[in-house]
């Protein structure tokens, strides 16, 4: 029996033959595999057949899909959770997962930050095309690229999935950085939500607001980065973010 897929759980599954193999090639051979929303298990099998990972873990927040997926892949872990909040309990491993529309950005930062050895997505064209840096810096391409490197493998069309959705999709392979601690990051971070809070509002004054540091003292590092003052949260490089960083923690 056909399971109806669940607007709420923001389901498109993947059934583009040629899509699915990419997306697996993609993934360098690992011991150990984890997707997300494997859904009617389409990429798992093409995972199973191609990389023959010693530790396959699979891990769907619908439940009416786990028999399924317990009956066809008897040697996977299967989990029952949120691919927003869950923790993974490996080292060395990769992870692969068509992300669903409505909760991709929150699963792709919840698994970066846990440090695997690469991630292949795939998410709407409109969100990846944000993660590279496409049409400017948002706070999700910082966030994005704080943690890794992100490139873009290839464009999808909506056709690819059942049902199929209203806008084109996009696989991207992120490579987390090494050099960088998860600590810095998250600091970096609190700066650029606070750079973005009130997007009509230059940068200055929304650092001044929100991070209680002296508007000289941020006058000062804006000038020493950029060369000038006023300038809007948008306009700062991943590098600069981190440079911000620095100065206003007087390094």
């Amino acid at each position: 029996m056909t399971i109806p897929k669940r607007k709420s759980f923001g389901q498109h599954f993947l059934h583009e033959k040629g899509v699915i193999n990419k997306m697996v090639d993609t993934i360098s051979s690992a011991r150990t595999i984890v997707e997300i929303g494997p859904g009617d298990g389409a990429i798992t099998e093409i995972i199973i057949a191609k990389k023959s990972p010693k530790r396959l873990l699979l891990i769907e927040a619908d439940a009416r899909l786990i028999p399924n997926l317990k009956q066809r892949f008897l040697r996977a872990e299967i989990l029952h959770a949120d691919g927003a909040s869950v923790q993974i309990p490996y080292k060395d491993w990769s992870f692969v997962s068509n992300l669903p529309y409505n909760a991709a950005a929150a699963i792709v930062m919840n698994i970066v930050k846990q440090g695997p050895k690469e991630m292949v997505i795939m998410v709407q064209k409109e969100q990846g095309e944000r993660m590279l840096g496409r049409n400017g810096m948002s706070l999700l391409t910082i966030a994005t690229q704080l943690y890794a490197k992100v490139e873009k493998i290839s464009t999808v069309g909506r056709g690819a999935f059942s049902p199929p959705p209203n806008v084109d999709s996009i696989l991207l392979k992120l490579t987390p950085h090494k050099q960088y601690s998860s600590e810095e990051n998250e600091a970096v971070m609190r700066i650029a939500h606070a750079g973005f809070a009130a997007k009509r509002k230059l940068l200055r004054k929304n650092l001044s607001i929100h991070l209680g540091q002296s508007a000289q003292k941020i006058d000062e590092c804006l000038q020493g980065i950029l060369g000038r003052k006023n300038a809007r949260a948008e306009e700062l490089s991943i590098e600069e973010w981190r440079t911000l960083h620095s100065c206003l923690q007087g390094k």
